[in-house]
């Protein structure tokens, strides 16, 4: 897995995949940018990743300045996106070891399903609401808002 291209490149035009990988080990360690990284879906569905574990990271980069928190990684362990493309995420983590905005990286009209697995960073991009990527998870839990603000908590 290169510095700018992903390991596993699954790309379709609308069609059924069928696809699934089961105990898999990706490991992406020198990714330098944004379209990197393990696992890259694009414009298919019935795309299945079950008990798997991902990691991406930018080990090879290093702080010019002393001290200074090492650079953010760019890369993504699994990048979803296209038309309809629908993919299952199961019993699975998606890991990096350095700060990342992205590790779980869901597309324009695009579905994820997010079930018993773990990841530090999810991002949702589209051009507007109407076509923003969506991601599907009963797993984790909802925000408990009560009481409803800080202020809350301290008139108390």
């Amino acid at each position: 897995m290169g510095p700018d291209s992903f390991g596993v490149n699954l790309e379709g035009v609308g069609q059924n995949a069928d696809c699934h990988f089961i105990n898999c080990f990706f490991d992406a360690l020198f990714v330098e940018t944004d379209t990197s990284g393990c696992v890259r879906i694009r414009d298919c569905f019935d795309v299945h990743i079950r008990n798997s574990f991902l990691r991406v990271n930018n080990a090879h980069k290093r702080s010019t300045t002393p001290n200074a928190e090492p650079p953010k990684v760019l890369g993504a362990a699994v990048d979803v996106a296209g038309t309809n493309t629908n993919v299952v995420i199961e019993g699975r983590s998606l890991e990096c070891p350095r700060e990342s905005d992205r590790l779980l990286n869901v597309g324009p009209n695009s579905n994820c399903h997010f079930k018993h697995s773990s990841t530090d960073s999810i991002m949702l991009w589209g051009f507007d609401e109407t076509n923003r990527g969506r991601f599907h998870s009963l797993d984790i839990p909802s925000f408990n808002l009560f009481p409803a603000t800080l202020q809350d908590l301290l008139s108390e």
